[in-house]
């Protein structure tokens, strides 16, 4: 799920929203393994032209994984920058 917004006339916000559950089960009969993971990520990006044919981007990703198992939970801040040209 996600959202587009042109801001300023200039800029470009995307925000997309994921998430997934995954159930996790013993791959030998004598192991007893048995986990069910949630994960929910928040991705953004902050873009805009400049010079005609050069984008610049801001990112950010945020994602948490809840487990049963506390071993197996994390949480997850990224931070980026892109920049392409057109030729």
């Amino acid at each position: 799920m996600g959202v587009e917004q042109r801001l300023l006339q200039r800029f470009f916000f995307d925000a997309t929203f994921s998430e997934s559950d995954t159930n996790y089960l013993a791959t030998r009969q004598l192991t007893v393994v048995r986990r069910d993971d949630s994960y929910r990520a928040v991705n953004t990006r902050l873009s805009t032209v400049v010079f005609g044919r050069t984008a610049f981007a801001l990112l950010f990703q945020t994602g948490r994984n809840s487990s049963d198992d506390a071993a197996y939970e994390f949480t997850s801040h990224q931070f980026g920058c892109e920049i392409s040209h057109r030729f």
